[in-house]
């Protein structure tokens, strides 16, 4: 019984262990193993699966641990009615302080940036993620009960019991000689209701999508924090208003979440079902890494799926005024610079003089100079690659251009993300149609079989080299060479028919 007693009065101290004059509180120790066991389960069961590394999920973890404390530290600081002596007390949080609205307003800037950086689907991390942070909320909210904290209205021992609450926790909220309500219980329960029901609405319902856990949790939560916030008599307050600014946010929160989640339907955007990509045998996150990385589809960029044939006519034609004034280059003998590696091409026309790196080199300057004003994407290019990205495709682009201005016309063009990886010559020692570049793809996404989309008999050859399916796209050109055996097609929609056709197959 003394044994029982000393452990419950551990539990009711707010430190939880202490070495000289550092000491840690149990509220930080309850937020942060909130967090870990939320990451070490979507880690362990979606984020290996998905190809995540150990070291990419510690990284996103403390960098999100350390903006979202910041943030909801900063918050509350903003609203409460408290006065700090330092700036150690604005910053430290480890007595209490920290509201939840302001860390998600934080990490919600943060994580785009951190997702664009390491190239990492927001969709599809929010998708994970957010039920992890909603089952993280339903731990972190036990640090106040040990901080005497989120409370609500006075009441009676009697009332509580009646409400099934255990007695440690009735105990625990005799605060200023009189019981009140666990509001901080309340929430945490509601979030794990709510948790249950999204996950089990998610593996059997096939008309929940992937991103769905945003206007879900934008809701569920916001409904729950507003109603709770009824009860709450230590909110957060706008001024001298006596608003709530907490109720003010979940409504913001509902009405965001409810917008979401009706406009993506209308548009259409990314419908792929939770069911499908998470839980079924063949959903593209959850069935193994090697055989979610056997559907790809490769692309030629020039004439393929970036309209450049306008662009290159007057990047050489520009080039050949300036470095070659005596000769008149002609519109069709500009058209063979279409296609080619341009080391290949310009060859023929370098002197003494006039030497290959000073052709590249200005042929690199026009091409600066000209992208952005001529350079655009095929008409039905968005639309078909967004879908053969539901589907669960990885689709790379291999170039005989190199890296860097591939990427920048697909920034300009607003297609850049669509694609997994960028083979540009720079990358290679043989361009095509060598089938090194297919080669390197088969070594890193260790697949065998896959799809290349081309314009050219370039692209093609590189195809029957690699002993892969190539398909020729005539959109580029009114009239296009004839290659036996060769399949064309003539609007980038067809692809989408292509990616039904291949999509077992591969």
């Amino acid at each position: 019984m003394n044994n029982l007693l000393l452990n419950i009065n551990i539990l009711y101290s707010k430190i939880a262990f202490q070495i000289g004059s550092f000491h840690v509180a149990w509220y930080a120790v309850i937020i942060l193993s909130g967090a870990l066991l939320g990451t070490l389960f979507g880690y362990l069961y979606f984020g290996k699966r998905l190809g995540i590394t150990s070291d990419l999920v510690s990284e996103g973890l403390a960098l999100g641990l350390l903006f979202g404390i910041f943030g909801a530290r900063l918050y509350y600081v903003a609203f409460s009615n408290q006065t700090y002596s330092s700036f150690i007390d604005v910053i430290n949080p480890s007595n209490g302080g920290l509201a939840i609205h302001g860390g998600l307003i934080a990490v919600g800037i943060y994580l785009p940036i951190w997702c664009k950086i390491r190239k990492i689907d927001i969709i599809t991390l929010l998708e994970i993620a957010l039920p992890l942070i909603m089952f993280a909320q339903c731990v972190g909210r036990w640090g106040n009960f040990v901080n005497q904290e989120a409370f609500g209205p006075v009441t009676t021992k009697e009332t509580l019991q009646h409400l099934l609450i255990p007695n440690f926790i009735i105990n625990n909220m005799y605060i200023n000689g009189a019981y009140h309500h666990p509001t901080f219980l309340y929430e945490s329960v509601a979030n794990l209701i709510g948790l249950t029901i999204y996950q089990i609405v998610r593996k059997y319902n096939k008309k929940l999508y992937v991103g769905d856990a945003v206007p879900f949790y934008l809701i569920w939560y916001g409904i729950v924090r507003f109603l709770i916030e009824i009860l709450r008599t230590d909110a957060l307050l706008i001024g001298s208003s006596g608003i709530k600014i907490a109720q003010v946010v979940s409504i913001t929160m509902i009405v965001a979440g409810i917008t979401i989640f009706i406009l993506r339907r209308v548009f259409k955007f990314r419908l792929m079902s939770c069911y499908d990509a998470l839980y079924s045998d063949k959903g593209s996150l959850m069935i193994k890494k090697e055989e979610k990385k056997n559907k790809i589809i490769v692309f030629d960029c020039d004439g393929t799926v970036l309209d450049t044939f306008e662009l290159i006519e007057h990047i050489v034609i520009s080039t050949f005024d300036e470095l070659f004034p005596d000769y008149h280059i002609s519109k069709e003998e500009a058209h063979s610079f279409f296609g080619p590696f341009i080391d290949e091409t310009f060859v023929k026309y370098a002197t003494i003089d006039v030497p290959l790196d000073k052709c590249i080199s200005t042929y690199a300057k026009y091409a600066e100079l000209y992208t952005k004003d001529y350079i655009k994407a095929y008409p039905n290019m968005n639309e078909a690659l967004k879908e053969l990205k539901n589907m669960g495709y990885k689709l790379v682009i291999v170039s005989n251009k190199i890296e860097k201005e591939v990427i920048r016309g697909l920034d300009i063009t607003n297609l850049s993300e669509y694609f997994d990886d960028i083979i540009g010559a720079d990358k290679l020692t043989k361009v095509k149609p060598d089938p090194e570049c297919i080669n390197l793809i088969r070594d890193k996404y260790h697949v065998e079989n896959m799809l290349l989309i081309g314009d050219s008999k370039i692209d093609i050859d590189t195809a029957i080299n690699a002993n892969i399916t190539g398909i020729l796209a005539t959109w580029c050109k009114e009239k296009i060479e004839h290659i036996d055996g060769v399949r064309k097609i003539d609007d980038p929609l067809e692809l989408i028919n292509i990616g039904k056709e291949y999509i077992d197959k591969l």
